[in-house]
């Protein structure tokens, strides 16, 4: 009997029965699909906090552009309520 293994699954293709692999003496049982997908989780995590700067730089940009070419803040203000309602 082996003791204290760690498998990795990434390419197993059956079902797994975990009591019979604890009593084999697997310690742990490892699948580097996981690991791929908390990556990519973290990682959209972190681009939608870039995506959302990048949105909200836009709207303050824009914003800037159409109040430069009115002649008021009364109409912009309009304009921001009419979007929004």
């Amino acid at each position: 009997m082996v003791e204290n293994v760690i498998v990795d699954l990434s390419h197993w293709k059956q079902d797994i029965d975990f009591k019979l692999a604890k009593e084999d003496g697997i310690l742990a049982l490892k699948d580097r699909k996981n690991d791929l997908l908390d990556k990519l989780f973290a990682n959209w995590q972190n681009k939608q906090r870039q995506l959302l700067y990048i949105c909200i730089s836009l709207l303050i940009v824009s914003i800037l552009l159409i109040y430069s070419h009115l002649k008021s803040f009364a109409q912009l203000a309009g304009i921001i309520t009419s979007i929004f309602t």
